[in-house]
Parts: structure tokens; sequence; C-alpha cells
């Protein structure tokens, strides 16, 4: 399959990843001098941009940012809401961490993670936007030291500890006549009317000189006319969203088609992407974006080469999606992001410069994951094609998903998918999940709830002839009764699997469960027997030139002094 290139993702865990500065931007000069006064002036950390859908938040929030960079110069970042992934805060202080500690186990706890975020960015000058926010979101926790600065946009004003907060208002009738001319001079003097419909919010005006622009054939007062149109059909006033439909319905009918569909991504997308959900080759994918990009309908990252809908617009598009079409549409791209988990995953196992690469690429469509997974969630129930899907999350992405997602929301998607595989009669990947939902459970300190998921797994590899997930099964039983300090239990259960390791000539896991059985050994205090294990794990680890070798057979020798001296 086709996914982004290189080149859109190797950067996402860089620490300079504002967008591009908006083209077009036309006014809020005395915004723009207010907002660095209050930064430079009262040495604030946090500053908000309110107002309504349309009215520029994000554009004035971002080249502001652009603006000063130059005064926080360790990093700056910017994270959008995602419409079905975490919030934003959430986010920001997720990839912060992986930043500056790639691997580091994320925190469980949100005081946890914030206390990491603080360490990270203490005494670095660092500038990060939180994009579209909703009211209720818990931003105190993102609250960032001294000699940072956090910009909140949100349509709504937030409760910020020592923020600085901007109502941003509309255009006024001169700045919005320019920013019309600006996109399209033909329009001339209908510019003033044309102004007036759009009400100054920037979308609006965006969005009608574009289409001006674009559409030779459009004569500027004909416009105004079917704007003025629209408006009168709406219940309520709004005058985005007419402009909005307006240019919704002078795109051909197969453009409409898939720009409804784009409603399936939460936020920023490929090319790769669009083709996918679109079923169209790449080449003709290009074409159909072209031509949503000059009714500007679409957004692109310039930056990144990636697209986007404006929040407005994704609201739009999904209002025109029908039930079928909807779902097609929610399928294709579950199905893609599944992909793209399983490509990222590896390249993480492959480790090296793919490691790197791999948690870019995670991150960089962490939000088309989140909503892949949870369209597949919400329609296992009553759905095979989605059912199978919701298998599939957890265990394509089993090694980057264990870098990236807490073990509380990993044991949420295995706890999914072991109901789907239930539901599917698929007892090869039942078995699968329910060995990886112990595993969960035991990194989350609670391994009796783990041994409850490992005793179900060995039934059904016993039930199934999987000597090997038999074996595996045994291992992770050996482990979490270990952790329960039962040593005696755990080294039966050790045994059990090294007669199976041995059976099917599987060296590594004979070597790994012979050093947990030395470790067993040596808790009951019987030296000899532990040192006899170990080194079975050190002879197999200097075969392959393993690194641990050397480390391992000191312990080793470690322990070997000890019994001559005569202590346990």
């Amino acid at each position: 399959m086709q996914i982004e290139s290189q080149a859109s993702f190797e950067g996402v865990t860089a620490l300079h990843r504002l967008p591009p500065p908006p083209e077009h931007f036309t006014g809020r000069e005395a915004e723009l001098r207010e907002l660095k006064a209050a930064v430079q002036e009262k040495r604030l950390t946090c500053l908000s941009l309110s107002g309504a859908d349309g009215v520029g938040k994000t554009a004035l929030a971002v080249l502001l940012a652009h603006e000063l960079a130059a005064s926080y110069p360790d990093a700056q970042w910017y994270y959008e809401e995602s419409v079905t992934g975490p919030p934003a805060a959430t986010v920001a202080l997720q990839h912060i961490f992986h930043t500056y500690d790639p691997n580091g186990a994320l925190p469980e706890g949100q005081a946890d993670l914030q206390a990491a975020f603080g360490r990270a960015l203490h005494g670095r000058r660092a500038l990060v936007i939180c994009d579209n926010v909703k009211s209720g979101e818990r931003l105190d926790l993102l609250s960032p030291p001294a000699g940072c600065l956090m910009l909140v946009t949100s349509r709504q004003r937030l409760p910020l500890p020592e923020q600085h907060a901007l109502a941003l208002d509309r255009l006024p009738q001169a700045q919005a006549q320019e920013f019309l001319l600006r996109l399209a001079p033909r329009i001339g003097k209908v510019s003033g009317e044309i102004a007036e419909l759009c009400g100054g919010l920037p979308l609006a005006l965006r969005l009608a000189g574009s289409v001006l622009a674009k559409r030779r054939d459009l004569e500027p007062a004909e416009y105004a006319d079917r704007l003025l149109a629209e408006q009168w059909d709406q219940t309520q006033l709004d005058e985005a969203q007419a402009a909005l439909a307006l240019s919704y319905s002078l795109l051909p009918s197969a453009a409409q088609r898939y720009w409804r569909q784009l409603a399936a991504f939460p936020g920023e997308f490929g090319l790769a992407a669009a083709a996918a959900v679109w079923a169209l080759d790449v080449d003709e994918t290009r074409q159909v974006i072209s031509e949503l990009l000059d009714y500007a309908v679409v957004s692109r990252n310039r930056k990144s080469n990636r697209f986007r809908l404006p929040d407005l617009a994704r609201v739009a598009a999904k209002s025109r999606l029908g039930t079928g079409e909807g779902k097609e549409t929610r399928q294709r791209h579950s199905a893609h992001y599944v992909k793209v988990l399983e490509i990222a995953d590896q390249m993480v196992v492959k480790g090296g410069d793919g490691r790197n690469l791999g948690l870019g690429l995670f991150d960089m469509e962490h939000s088309n994951i989140v909503a892949g997974q949870a369209w597949a969630a919400a329609y296992a129930p009553g759905d095979p094609a989605a059912a199978q899907l919701a298998c599939a999350y957890p265990t394509a992405g089993a090694q980057v998903l264990s870098e990236r997602q807490t073990a509380r929301v990993r044991t949420d998607w295995l706890d999914t998918a072991a109901r789907a595989a239930q539901r599917l009669g698929d007892q090869n990947a039942e078995s699968l999940i329910l060995s990886k939902l112990g595993s969960a459970y035991r990194r989350q300190g609670q391994p009796r709830r783990a041994i409850d998921y490992y005793e179900r797994h060995l039934r059904a590899a016993r039930e199934l002839g999987d000597r090997r997930g038999e074996g595996v099964a045994l291992g992770n039983l050996g482990l979490a009764y270990a952790e329960l300090g039962n040593a005696r239990r755990a080294i039966a259960y050790y045994q059990q699997h090294l007669r199976i390791a041995r059976e099917m000539d599987d060296r590594r896991s004979e070597a790994r469960t012979s050093w947990n059985l030395g470790l067993a050994y040596e808790e009951l205090g019987d030296l000899a027997l532990a040192i006899a294990a170990m080194q079975i794990c050190v002879d197999f680890e200097r075969a392959v030139g393993h690194p641990d070798a050397a480390a391992d057979a000191a312990i080793i020798e470690q322990l070997r002094a000890r019994r001559v001296g005569g202590t346990r």
C-alpha cells in the first residue's frame, strides 16, 4: 500500500513544527500588536484567542507564533483538537514527553504526565499552540513553566492561569474588501456587498474570493445574489456556513461526493490516505484535491504537503454524508489506517533509524489511527468487517502502541478486540489477544488479573493445538506468579515452558525462560540451580552476539561469589 512520503513524517518529533504562516492574511495589525505587547511586557505564559467559527483564530495564532519564534528558540509546536481523539492538551503533554524522552514509558496519570511535562520544559524557551480547544478541557494541566508560552484558541473564552485573553471580532468592512480584492481583483465594486454578506468572517471571505477567482463564468453580482439566497434559506444566520453551502453547490457532482467523504478525517491527511478513502489512484486524487483547493473548501499545509478541512467545513461535509455513504467511507478510512499502523510498527520493530521513522509516522497519524479504531469499535457488534478491523488494530501496532499508549488505553483496545474476535468466532485471534491483555494488565501492576487472561490464553492454545502459544502462556503465568512472590509456582510454569521450547528447538525462548527460572531459584535461595539455569541464557547470548551477554555473565559471577561465601 502507499503511505505518505518519508519526508512528511520523519520530522514529526522535531522541535520546530509550526504550520506555515497563513496566505492572504489581511488586517489584525492591532490585535497582533496587543498580543505581542502582552507577551513582551507582562511576561505571560498563556494567551487565549476566542471567537466565532471562521473568524480567523487559528490564522492569527499561527502568524503570532511565527513572529514570536525567535524569542522561543528551543521549540515551537502546534496541536489541533481532534474530533475523535484525546484532547489537544493531552496530545501535547504526551508528544512533548516523547520528544525529550523518546524511550520513556508514558506516565499513566495526568498528574504524573504534567510533572514530566514540567521537567521536560524546565529551563527551556518553548512555544505551544493548542488549537480549537473545547471549553471543558483541563488546560491547567498544560500550564507551561516560566520562559515558555502557550497559545490557545477556542470558541469560548477559557479560564487559564495568568493569561491574556483576546476575543476576536469580525474584520472591519475596509479590511474585508481588501481581503476579497487580493483574492479576486475582478470583484471590483461588488466587493462591498459581498464583504457585508460574508459578515467580515475571514473564512467566508476566502471562500467567496476563491470561487470568484476560479469561476470566471460567474459574475460577482450573481455570486452576491446566490449567497443572499443561501442566507435566506437558513433558520439562523451563519455567514460562513452560507458561503460553504454556496461553494459546495458550485462544485461538480463528483467533487461534491469526494469533499463529503473527507469528513472521515479528524484532522490533517495525506494524498495517499485521500486516495484510499476515495478508492482512486494517486494521480486522480491529486486532480480532485487541486480542484477542492481552488474552491478553498480544503486547505493545504505547504510545509508537510498535507491537507485538512477547516473545522466548519468538516461539520458541513459530515452533515451531507448519507448513512450508507458515511459508513462505507469510514470503513475505508479505518482499513487504511490499520495498515498505516502496521507499517509504523514494522519500522519500530526493525530498530535503528527505522524506529524513529515508525514513531514519527505514528505520531503524525495519531488522530487518524484513533478515529479508525473508534469507528471499528463502534460498529463491531453488528458488522463483521468492522469487527475484523477492531481485532486488527491492537495487534497490528503491538510494539508502537506499547511505546505510545498508556496501559489503560491499550487494555481498552484489547478488550474491544477480544469481544470482536468472540463474535467472529476467530479462536486464533482471541487467543493472541488474551495473551496481550494479560501482559497489559501485568504492566499495570495487576498480576492477579493478568493470570486470569493468561489462563484463558493457555486453555485456548491447548484447544487449538498451538504448542508455541501454549508455551508463551506458561511462561507468562510464571512471570505473573513471580511478581506475586510465589516463586515455587512460577518455577513450575517455567519448567513446563522450557519443555515446549526445547521440543520446538526455540533456543531464544529457552534462553529467556531459563533466565527467569534462575531468578526464581535465586529467590528461593538455591544458588546452584539459579546459576545452572541462567548459564543457559548466557551461552545463547554469546552464541548470537547479544549485547547483554557480558552484563548477564557478570551477574552469574556475583552469584557464584555469594555461593562460595555462603551468603544468600
